[in-house]
């Protein structure tokens, strides 16, 4: 058996098996190749794939910051969490603000601060207007951030006055907030990112994020007598959380971080796995030292 670490729980599945995909299968899947239909809402299962994707990213920034120290603490990754409303009535429809305003603050951020690796979620207020939240790993001064988004805001008629950029600017249509570790993704970001919008349907893409926060993989872990132990632990536990049905076990829990502390023969595969994911999103690895993947590798070959 082998367990998938998600956003919130964890889930006991036995072995994979190799299958082919029926001819009706397969047909399907011809037919429907290439077509996209929006439906102005999430799904369960891409509100579930947002979560994980904000979940692993949240993993990378982690582990990798418990391998800095004093002297190279300024490379400390960490997530923020950013809000961009409307000044005034929406005047334009749900896919112009998106192309013409929301790319724009994107392209503007990416060319100022470097902004690379975003995720982005659209929803409608109470009062009709679509408004933004957006996940990424730069920390932008907020009277920049303001700034920004009212110069947006204003060549599209949604402020009067052109915004005048100082050290003191301020308005309410931004805000920025920095993602605290003790706090969790799940439990900080899930309530914004993966909920359903009660508002409203939004016309065209209701999300969308980078290439390199889009492709990323997580790995799962193989029931051994480690795991075991971490299992039969929880579930002595009070107040623990289980369902165990006749083909997987699903626990109220997120294990991933407990394997990584107690287990050392999978902490040696999270070590090498997200040391490859920390080069994918930012083009380096020296926060993974060379020495611990090396010693990393050879635990792992110990195992075998």
């Amino acid at each position: 058996m082998y367990m998938v670490c998600k956003s919130g729980y964890s889930v006991l599945l036995p072995e994979r098996e190799n299958y082919e995909l029926s001819e009706k299968q397969m047909h399907t899947l011809q037919e429907n190749w290439g077509k996209v239909e929006y439906k102005g809402e999430l799904s369960k299962q891409t509100s579930r794939r947002i979560a994980h994707l904000l979940e692993i990213w949240f993993r990378v920034t982690r582990i990798a910051n418990s391998k800095l120290n004093l002297l190279n603490s300024d490379k400390k990754k960490q997530l923020v969490f950013i809000t961009l409303t409307l000044s005034a009535r929406q005047m334009h429809t749900d896919n112009e603000v998106k192309r013409n305003m929301l790319n724009a603050f994107i392209i503007d951020l990416s060319r100022s601060y470097n902004m690379i690796n975003y995720l982005w979620k659209a929803e409608k207020q109470k009062n009709g207007n679509i408004h933004f939240h957006i996940i990424t790993d730069v920390f932008i001064n907020k009277n920049d951030l303001n700034y920004t988004w009212d110069k947006i805001q204003y060549n599209n008629g949604y402020v009067e006055k052109s915004p005048i950029k100082s050290n003191d600017y301020a308005s309410p249509s931004t805000r920025i907030e920095v993602v605290h570790e003790s706090n969790g993704v799940a439990s900080y970001m899930g309530k914004y990112m993966s909920k359903e919008n009660g508002f409203g349907k939004i016309q065209g893409r209701c999300w969308g994020a980078s290439k390199e926060i889009k492709n990323l993989k997580d790995l799962d872990f193989e029931l051994d007598s480690e795991l075991e132990v971490v299992l039969q632990t929880y579930i002595n536990a009070p107040g623990a959380r289980y369902n165990i049905g006749d083909f997987f076990c699903t626990f109220g829990i997120d294990f991933f971080f407990m394997i990584h502390i107690k287990c050392p023969r999978h902490r040696s595969r999270i070590n090498i796995w997200y040391s490859s994911l920390y080069l994918q999103l930012y083009g380096e690895s020296n926060q993974f030292d060379e020495n611990d993947l090396i010693r990393d590798t050879k635990h792992m070959n110990d195992y075998k």
